[in-house]
C-alpha cells in the first residue's frame, strides 16, 4: 500500500495512540510515539517504531508540551502528526504551529477548528447551513448582569457553558435565580482555567434530552458523507459511558435530516477528516445542533463495527489529499454496536478516580467483541491522566442481542489491584428503560447504584 506519508509521529497516549499506531502500521507508515515518565513500558510505547519520553508526568509538561512535541517531530523528520483523542486534537494554535513547521496536522485546518472550536460561532454556522439551533441569538455572554438579563428574557431553566469548551467540561445548569450568580462564577472560572477564556454561551436547558451524534467524512474536493449516528444518552456529570449505533429509537425522519444538516454543517466550512455533528433531540421529534467535535471520538470504535469502515486510515488518507473511496449510496449500517468504557474508579458519592498497579487484566473475546486499551497486567494506574483503562464494544445482529453479549464480556472482565465501574455498567445494561431506549440524558440520576464496584 503506498502513501504519501512514511512517518507520522503521534502525539497522543493510552488507547488512542495505539489505535492509531495499528493503522499506521497497516499503512506501512512508520510511526514515533511520545510518552511521558509515568507512561514508560505502556503498550503504545512498545508498539511504535520509535518512542521518545517527552517529558515529566503533568500533562503541561509532556503531552500538552507543544514545543517538546515539535522538536522531536522535527528531529525525527515526520511527514505529520497525528494529535489523537483530547491534549492537542482539537487545539488551532498546536495545528498552526504544525503548518509552521512544514509538518502536516492530521484533521482539519486551524481556521475550521477555530471557528467550530466556540460554541457561539458554532451555532452561527449551524443556523446559516439551515440546522436547528436552540434560541435565535448566537451571542455569548461575557458579564453577570449580560447573564441575568438573558433569564429574564427567556426564564429559567438555563444551561451555561464554557464558549470554547468541550469534553463535558465547563457546564452548569441552573433552575433558579439564587443559583445563578455562584454558577456563572464558577462557570466562568473553570474556563478560564480550563480553556484559557472565560467567555461564556448561555441556552435554555432541555432537560429531557436524547444526546445524538453524526459521524461525517470529508475529503479536500467537497466530498462529504454520513457515517451514521451514535446515541450517547447514558452520561454522568456530562462524561459518556455506553454508547450505541445506531440509536435504537430515531425515527427515519428525524434520522435524516440530522445527517443531512451535518453534511450541510461540514460543506459550509470546507470541512476535512472525521468529525462528529452532536445534537440534542427533545421528546423525539426536535433535535438542536449543539456542537461539533473536529476530531476523532472515543465511540469511532462502534461506527467501525457496523460499517466496516476503518476511521483512523480514512482520516490518514484525505489528510494526505486523497479522495474519498467511497460513495454515500455505498454506506451500509450492519447491525448493531454498543460500547462500554470502562474506568479505574471506586463506588462512593463522588466516583473518584483510583490508581495503583494492575495485578490482573483478563478481557473478554469472541465473535463479534473488540476491545481497545493500552493497560496490560503489572502496569500502573497513574492519577495524572483520565481514569480510561479500556474500551470494550460489541456488535451484533440487533440492540438486544449485541446488550447480552456486553453483559457477558462485563461478567467474563476480571481487573484486580484498582477498582472499576464494571458492576455500575452491568446495572445500567440491566435496566428495562435501557433496553427499550425510553431515557435522557438523566437516567443515571434514576438508576440504583451498585454496591460494589470492584
Amino acid at each position: 500500500m503506498n502513501s504519501k506519508y512514511k512517518r507520522i509521529l503521534v502525539a497522543n497516549r493510552g488507547d488512542s495512540a495505539v489505535r492509531i499506531i495499528r493503522a499506521c502500521k497497516e499503512m506501512r507508515i512508520e510511526t514515533v510515539c511520545i510518552f511521558s515518565k509515568a507512561d514508560k513500558g505502556l503498550l503504545h510505547t512498545r508498539l511504535a517504531d520509535y518512542s521518545i519520553c517527552i517529558g515529566d508526568v503533568q500533562s503541561e509538561d509532556s503531552y500538552l508540551n507543544a514545543y517538546n512535541i515539535l522538536a522531536v517531530a522535527t528531529d525525527y523528520k515526520v511527514d505529520a502528526i497525528h494529535p489523537g483523542i483530547g491534549f492537542f486534537s482539537e487545539n488551532a494554535d498546536f495545528c498552526e504551529l504544525c503548518e509552521s513547521c512544514g509538518i502536516d496536522y492530521i484533521g482539519p485546518s486551524c481556521k475550521v477548528i477555530h471557528q467550530m472550536g466556540n460554541k457561539v460561532e458554532a451555532k452561527k454556522v449551524a443556523k446559516k447551513s439551515k440546522v436547528p439551533v436552540i434560541g435565535d441569538d448566537c451571542v455569548g455572554i461575557n458579564s453577570y448582569d449580560e447573564c441575568l438579563n438573558y433569564t429574564k428574557q427567556f426564564g429559567y431553566p438555563i444551561i451555561i457553558k464554557a464558549a470554547n469548551g468541550g469534553g463535558g467540561k465547563g457546564i452548569r445548569v441552573v433552575e433558579n435565580g439564587e443559583d445563578l450568580f455562584r454558577a456563572f462564577e464558577l462557570c466562568q472560572k473553570e474556563a478560564e482555567r480550563v480553556f484559557g477564556a472565560s467567555n461564556i454561551l448561555v441556552e435554555r436547558y432541555i432537560n429531557m434530552a436524547k444526546h445524538i451524534e453524526v459521524q461525517v467524512l470529508a475529503d479536500k474536493y467537497g466530498n462529504v458523507i454520513n457515517l451514521g449516528d451514535r446515541e450517547c444518552t447514558i452520561q454522568r456529570k456530562n462524561q459518556k459511558l455506553i454508547e450505541e449505533t445506531r440509536c435504537y429509537t430515531l425515527s427515519e425522519e428525524i434520522r435524516n435530516k440530522m445527517y443531512q444538516g451535518a453534511i450541510n454543517i461540514c460543506k459550509q466550512i470546507g470541512y476535512v477528516g472525521v468529525g462528529t455533528i452532536e445534537y440534542l433531540l427533545e421528546n423525539n421529534h426536535s433535535f438542536y445542533f449543539m456542537e461539533m467535535n473536529t476530531r476523532l471520538q472515543v465511540e469511532h470504535t462502534i461506527t467501525e463495527l457496523v460499517t466496516g469502515i476503518d476511521l483512523v486510515k480514512a482520516q490518514i488518507r484525505v489528510a494526505q489529499g486523497e479522495s474519498l473511496n467511497i460513495k454515500q449510496e455505498e454506506v451500509c449500517f450492519s447491525g448493531y454496536a454498543i460500547q462500554c468504557r470502562i474506568l479505574a474508579e471506586y463506588f462512593n458519592d463522588t466516583y473518584r478516580p483510583d490508581s495503583g498497579e494492575i495485578t490482573r487484566f483478563d478481557m473478554p473475546g469472541g465473535f463479534g467483541v473488540r476491545v481497545d486499551t493500552s493497560y496490560e497486567a503489572n502496569n500502573v494506574v497513574t492519577p495524572y491522566y483520565d481514569s480510561l483503562l479500556c474500551k470494550i464494544c460489541c456488535h451484533d445482529q440487533d440492540k438486544m442481542q449485541a446488550v447480552s453479549k456486553m453483559l457477558r464480556c462485563l461478567e467474563e472482565m476480571r481487573v484486580e489491584g484498582i477498582s472499576t465501574n464494571k458492576n455500575l455498567l452491568i446495572n445500567i445494561l440491566q435496566d428495562s428503560r435501557f433496553l427499550e431506549g425510553h431515557y435522557s440524558t438523566h437516567f443515571f440520576d434514576m438508576i440504583d447504584k451498585p454496591i460494589t464496584t470492584q
